[in-house]
């Protein structure tokens, strides 16, 4: 999901309410008209300890509704690999050669199966979903050791194809291998050279596109607005980076983000607008966001969000997740709270300063992720 794609938002003109415990429909900015992305959110049964439960709001949101998508998929087991847009993708094995896929805003449901079948294939493999196309990375069981090739399956006609990637070992791949807008990437260690290699694949057909060393950096980010890579040098207590163009694959000079920036070892997932990066901090948790055109990080802390919700709800909230929308320049903070022993869920809409907008009440529904949904 790329939450900051051009999302189009709603502008609500509310008939506001005073901040009370009991109000499921709220909001502290008296008289003031605003806009506010329009949201759905996924999460669990507080109850039941179900999972894929969506909550949808009316466009005013005054009016909730609730639907168990495992039940109204019909599937037993699966899980939530991705989100691209609005459609969710189920996997429902590991490995995976089955997908259901659920549009939130139509309700439609597609389904894929048995698309990976190679003869040589080990069961060994990984498969990402790039919206467009399905690609397979996999062993390839006659090479002496860790030949890697890609299987590409084209979601809308339905064609396969095969490419080589390379002799590397991409273990763990489920965090060595990821997917953003048109390119798919690996990072493995050349099993001749011991030499770390960034394995970059186009995303619509699995083409091999560059290959390119990577020995000397620890963190990468995919900024797929701007196709280019950052990759992060972790030097003592100082963090410095290059800026691979993927379309020449040549890096830059040695560069730095300003102090706030979270960087960890791997593949840092981030969500990018033309002028704005919102990255996860440390935590997992909580988001921030860096402004391109004045070098500057906004960063926020949990501690500070918590006590600014309460202050203005009278509500104590765990923090499970949260997400920025910049086009409305929303902050929006998804957990829980309890009230005479019973816990609810709770999201909460937030201006880029902090001041409540918008409380809303899951019921039983732990929201996990906010989806921004478009016309």
């Amino acid at each position: 999901m790329k939450l900051l794609a051009r999302f189009s938002s709603i502008l609500v003109c509310l008939t506001f309410l005073n901040c009370d415990n009991d109000d499921s429909f709220s909001s502290n900015n008296i008289d003031e008209r605003v806009i506010l992305p329009e949201i759905a959110i996924i999460g669990d049964d507080l109850t039941t300890g179900g999972n894929f439960n969506l909550v949808e709001w009316t466009a005013s949101y005054e009016d909730m509704t609730t639907k168990d998508l495992q039940e109204t998929i019909g599937f037993e087991f699966g899980f939530l690999q991705s989100t691209m847009g609005t459609e969710f993708a189920f996997a429902l094995d590991f490995p995976s050669t089955s997908y259901v896929f659920y549009d939130i805003v139509t309700g439609g449901m597609r389904s894929v199966t048995d698309f990976f079948n190679p003869e040589n294939a080990t069961n060994n493999f990984y498969t990402v979903n790039t919206g467009q196309s399905l690609l397979t990375y996999y062993l390839d069981a006659t090479s002496s050791c860790c030949d890697i090739y890609v299987h590409n399956f084209n979601q809308i006609s339905g064609a396969s194809s095969e490419s080589y990637l390379g002799n590397a070992d991409v273990a763990p791949v489920q965090f060595n291998v990821f997917a953003s807008g048109d390119k798919s990437f690996a990072i493995g260690v050349d099993t001749f050279t011991g030499v770390r290699k960034l394995f970059v694949t186009s995303a619509i057909d699995g083409e091999r596109l560059g290959v390119i060393d990577v020995s000397e950096y620890g963190g990468f980010m995919y900024n797929d607005v701007r196709d280019e890579m950052y990759l992060f040098s972790f030097n003592e207590d100082v963090l410095t980076h290059v800026v691979l163009d993927l379309s020449i694959f040549i890096t830059s000079e040695l560069s730095s983000f300003p102090l706030g920036l979270s960087i960890s070892e791997g593949y840092n997932e981030a969500q990018f607008s033309q002028n704005e990066m919102v990255f996860k901090e440390f935590d997992g948790i909580t988001s921030s966001i860096y402004t391109y055109d004045t070098n500057t990080i906004e960063t926020y802390d949990s501690t500070d969000l918590i006590n600014r919700i309460f202050e203005e709800t009278g509500r104590g909230i765990n923090i499970v997740n949260t997400s920025i929308d910049v086009n409305t320049s929303t902050y929006v903070v998804m957990g829980t709270y309890t009230e005479d022993n019973i816990t609810h869920g709770m999201v909460v809409l937030m201006s880029l300063d902090k001041d409540v907008l918008l409380t809303l009440d899951t019921g039983n529904v732990r929201p996990q992720q906010v989806i921004f949904l478009r016309d």
